[in-house]
């Protein structure tokens, strides 16, 4: 089955406990890069790791040294050190961490027989993604066990309740926005980062493969959570 590829922004958020993680912000996106190469730090050639690390966060100096071969190599050395004390740090402050993300989805048409609305494009094969200026080019979320919880596709309503929920989203010329808001809190099962070649280059894709511990379904116009499912451990 093709995987089906879902853009969030405003609402791609990572949190920890106390600290959130937005998806759209580069240096959050850089946390879970530095997590990733503390799991596989020869994912990429030492060398290429320093040089590039080096570029991201002293662009400055490596437009001083890079023509140098023996100033570039001291440089990437240097920040390579950097690069592998701040992994250090994440790996520990990570560990066992239950991440959570919210992502708005559609529900489609209330199914009377069974009373309830299912969620569309809600399926195991589906993964998240983000592109922009970070540590890496791309970053990609999947699920290893949606498929897991039965029902976990569909918000179960009473008629009368499905029917405030719609009146409550219409807008004044009948137009009704069925998005709601999914609440995954997850474990990382597998984090890495992979050296993808590419016409101009070579690019970085971080793949985060988590596991579900819970889903809310949140209607955000009132709050309210509409339901709630617990995956087994």
């Amino acid at each position: 089955m093709k995987k089906l590829i879902l853009f969030f922004f405003t609402l791609f958020v990572l949190s920890l406990q106390a600290e959130t993680l937005d998806f759209n912000v580069k240096t959050d996106v850089d946390k879970l890069a530095y997590l990733a190469y503390s799991k596989d730090p020869f994912a990429v050639e030492e060398n290429v790791w320093g040089a590039w690390f080096l570029y991201y966060r002293n662009h400055d100096l490596y437009k001083e040294v890079h023509e140098d071969e023996f100033e570039l190599e001291d440089a990437s050395n240097a920040y390579l050190k950097k690069l592998q004390k701040m992994a250090k740090y994440y790996n520990e402050k990570f560990k066992d961490h239950v991440f959570s993300i919210t992502v708005p989805m559609r529900f489609g048409k209330y199914k009377r027989k069974g009373g309830y609305f299912k969620i569309e494009n809600l399926t195991s094969q589906n993964y998240f993604t983000y592109s922009g200026d970070s540590m890496v080019d791309w970053a990609r979320l999947s699920f290893n066990n949606t498929a897991s919880s039965k029902d976990y596709d569909k918000v179960f309503l009473p008629r009368e309740e499905a029917k405030i929920l719609l009146k409550n989203r219409k807008d004044a010329y009948g137009n009704i926005d069925r998005t709601i808001h999914i609440k995954f809190d997850f474990k990382i099962a597998d984090i890495k980062i992979t050296d993808l070649p590419t016409i101009d280059g070579n690019d970085l894709e971080l793949k985060v493969i988590g596991k579900i511990v819970k889903m809310d379904y949140i209607d955000q116009k009132t709050g309210k959570i509409l339901k709630s499912v617990v995956f087994k451990k």
